[in-house]
């Protein structure tokens, strides 16, 4: 279980390496691994054993900070916060990042060039998990469905906080999303 764990929590740190939205998942997923913890066990113990995946993603977290700390000179601020204000010039905010747009929560789900349920449809049958445990013909557990709903609308409203997503996100696909 501690491996798993630490593999879970390498996985985790590498989205955060790869890209900075993996830090939504990254904590989302050490709060799961906590619950899931948590089932079996007292706060105290679930909390020690969750460590393991901290342990797994502090390798990859630890790259990104030295590898911003070199060419930037400051581990903590996101490279965004390095470029030019005049590229963001026209947005509603002076990084490119703020409170979630409206138009970006839309067409996120359902923009022709982008949205999510448009390119995969069959998402939408999620929706039906409820039915599905009310008819009790659920196969998913149920916190495992609640976390899912929560980590879905975590990266839905994190990138309608991007405001480039409405110029940009056309060259981007659903990557995002997905």
């Amino acid at each position: 279980e501690r491996w798993r764990l630490a593999g879970a929590g390498l996985l985790a740190g590498w989205a955060v390496l790869t890209d900075y939205s993996g830090a939504v998942a990254a904590g989302l997923l050490g709060l799961f691994a906590l619950a899931r913890q948590m089932k079996n066990k007292s706060f105290w113990p679930a909390f020690k054993n969750s460590l393991w995946f901290l342990a797994g993603a502090t390798g990859p977290v630890v790259l990104l900070l030295a590898y911003q700390w070199y060419c930037f000179g400051n581990p903590w601020l996101p490279v965004q916060y390095h470029m030019p204000k005049e590229w963001y010039q026209g947005y509603p905010s002076e990084r490119g990042f703020g409170w979630p747009l409206p138009a970006a929560l839309w067409g996120l789900l359902f923009h022709p060039l982008y949205g999510l349920l448009v390119f995969a449809p069959f998402l939408a049958l999620a929706l039906y998990h409820p039915v599905m445990i009310w008819r009790r013909k659920n196969r998913v557990p149920g916190q495992v469905a609640l976390f899912s709903g929560i980590f879905f609308v975590a990266f839905w409203v994190f990138f309608a906080c991007v405001h480039y997503t409405l110029r940009h996100q056309w060259q981007e696909g659903v990557r995002y999303m997905v």
